[in-house]
Protein backbone atom coordinates (compact mmCIF):
# COMPACT_ATOMS: atom_id res chain seq x y z
CA UNK A 1 0.00 0.00 0.00
CA UNK A 2 1.16 3.50 -0.85
CA UNK A 3 2.15 6.05 1.79
CA UNK A 4 -0.16 8.54 0.10
CA UNK A 5 -3.38 9.36 1.95
CA UNK A 6 -6.01 11.16 -0.12
CA UNK A 7 -9.15 13.03 0.88
CA UNK A 8 -11.83 13.35 -1.81
CA UNK A 9 -14.42 16.09 -1.32
CA UNK A 10 -17.40 16.48 -3.64
CA UNK A 11 -21.14 16.73 -3.10
CA UNK A 12 -21.63 14.33 -6.06
CA UNK A 13 -21.58 11.08 -4.08
CA UNK A 14 -21.51 8.82 -7.13
CA UNK A 15 -18.42 10.54 -8.60
CA UNK A 16 -16.58 10.48 -5.27
CA UNK A 17 -17.38 6.84 -4.62
CA UNK A 18 -16.22 5.78 -8.09
CA UNK A 19 -12.95 7.74 -7.83
CA UNK A 20 -12.39 6.30 -4.35
CA UNK A 21 -12.72 2.76 -5.70
CA UNK A 22 -10.30 3.46 -8.55
CA UNK A 23 -7.71 5.01 -6.23
CA UNK A 24 -8.03 2.14 -3.76
CA UNK A 25 -7.50 -0.28 -6.65
CA UNK A 26 -4.20 1.56 -7.26
CA UNK A 27 -3.30 0.86 -3.58
CA UNK A 28 -3.89 4.38 -2.26
CA UNK A 29 -5.47 4.97 1.13
CA UNK A 30 -8.54 7.16 0.55
CA UNK A 31 -11.16 8.94 2.63
CA UNK A 32 -14.22 10.44 0.95
CA UNK A 33 -16.66 13.06 2.20
CA UNK A 34 -19.53 14.87 0.53
CA UNK A 35 -19.29 18.39 1.95
CA UNK A 36 -16.75 21.04 2.89
CA UNK A 37 -17.92 20.87 6.51
CA UNK A 38 -17.21 17.14 6.66
CA UNK A 39 -13.77 17.75 5.15
CA UNK A 40 -12.93 20.35 7.78
CA UNK A 41 -13.92 17.87 10.50
CA UNK A 42 -11.66 15.19 8.98
CA UNK A 43 -8.58 17.41 8.71
CA UNK A 44 -8.75 18.28 12.42
CA UNK A 45 -7.64 14.74 13.23
CA UNK A 46 -6.01 13.35 10.08
CA UNK A 47 -3.02 14.35 7.93
CA UNK A 48 -3.44 13.87 4.20
CA UNK A 49 -0.88 13.99 1.43
CA UNK A 50 -3.42 14.95 -1.25
CA UNK A 51 -6.78 16.70 -1.44
CA UNK A 52 -9.09 16.37 -4.45
CA UNK A 53 -11.77 19.05 -4.13
CA UNK A 54 -14.77 19.95 -6.23
CA UNK A 55 -15.21 23.65 -6.90
CA UNK A 56 -19.00 24.08 -6.80
CA UNK A 57 -20.24 22.68 -3.52
CA UNK A 58 -23.07 23.96 -1.33
CA UNK A 59 -21.90 25.94 1.69
CA UNK A 60 -18.30 26.54 0.67
CA UNK A 61 -16.53 26.61 -2.69
CA UNK A 62 -13.50 24.40 -3.22
CA UNK A 63 -11.04 27.30 -3.34
CA UNK A 64 -12.17 28.58 0.07
CA UNK A 65 -11.95 25.06 1.47
CA UNK A 66 -8.41 24.67 0.09
CA UNK A 67 -7.35 27.95 1.69
CA UNK A 68 -8.64 26.85 5.10
CA UNK A 69 -7.04 23.40 4.92
CA UNK A 70 -3.72 24.69 3.58
CA UNK A 71 -3.22 26.68 6.80
CA UNK A 72 -3.09 23.39 8.73
CA UNK A 73 -1.57 21.14 6.06
CA UNK A 74 0.59 23.35 3.81
CA UNK A 75 2.77 20.52 2.52
CA UNK A 76 -0.14 18.65 0.92
CA UNK A 77 -1.02 18.56 -2.76
CA UNK A 78 -4.28 20.33 -3.61
CA UNK A 79 -6.24 19.34 -6.71
CA UNK A 80 -9.35 21.08 -7.99
CA UNK A 81 -12.01 19.37 -10.07
CA UNK A 82 -14.31 21.79 -11.87
CA UNK A 83 -16.79 22.12 -14.67
CA UNK A 84 -15.95 25.81 -14.99
CA UNK A 85 -12.53 25.28 -16.58
CA UNK A 86 -10.32 28.27 -17.25
CA UNK A 87 -13.22 30.66 -16.56
CA UNK A 88 -12.34 30.54 -12.85
CA UNK A 89 -9.17 32.56 -13.31
CA UNK A 90 -5.88 32.93 -11.49
CA UNK A 91 -7.28 33.91 -8.08
CA UNK A 92 -8.80 30.42 -7.83
CA UNK A 93 -5.99 28.54 -9.56
CA UNK A 94 -3.31 29.93 -7.23
CA UNK A 95 -4.75 27.87 -4.38
CA UNK A 96 -4.20 24.58 -6.22
CA UNK A 97 -1.33 22.50 -7.53
CA UNK A 98 -3.46 20.83 -10.21
CA UNK A 99 -6.76 21.84 -11.80
CA UNK A 100 -8.82 19.22 -13.65
CA UNK A 101 -11.67 20.07 -15.95
CA UNK A 102 -14.77 17.87 -15.81
CA UNK A 103 -15.33 15.26 -17.00
CA UNK A 104 -12.10 14.08 -15.39
CA UNK A 105 -10.18 11.07 -16.58
CA UNK A 106 -9.23 9.35 -13.29
CA UNK A 107 -5.90 8.34 -14.85
CA UNK A 108 -4.94 12.03 -14.92
CA UNK A 109 -5.52 12.31 -11.17
CA UNK A 110 -3.52 9.13 -10.54
CA UNK A 111 -0.68 10.48 -12.71
CA UNK A 112 -0.67 13.77 -10.78
CA UNK A 113 -0.49 11.89 -7.47
CA UNK A 114 2.49 9.89 -8.74
CA UNK A 115 4.25 13.04 -10.00
CA UNK A 116 3.74 15.05 -6.82
CA UNK A 117 6.86 15.46 -4.73
CA UNK A 118 6.26 18.55 -2.61
CA UNK A 119 6.06 21.00 -5.49
CA UNK A 120 3.85 23.26 -3.39
CA UNK A 121 4.23 26.90 -4.27
CA UNK A 122 4.57 26.41 -8.01
CA UNK A 123 1.89 27.43 -10.45
CA UNK A 124 -1.15 25.22 -10.97
CA UNK A 125 -1.07 22.63 -13.72
CA UNK A 126 -4.35 22.85 -15.68
CA UNK A 127 -5.48 19.51 -17.10
CA UNK A 128 -8.28 19.59 -19.64
CA UNK A 129 -9.99 16.51 -21.07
Amino acid sequence: MSDEFILLVDNDKQSVDLLKLLLEYEDYKVDAVYSAEAALSKVKFTRYSHFVLDFAMPGMKGDKLAARIRVEQPEACFMLVTGFGSALGPSVFERFDYVFEKPVNPRNIIQAIKQWHGRSGSKAVFVST
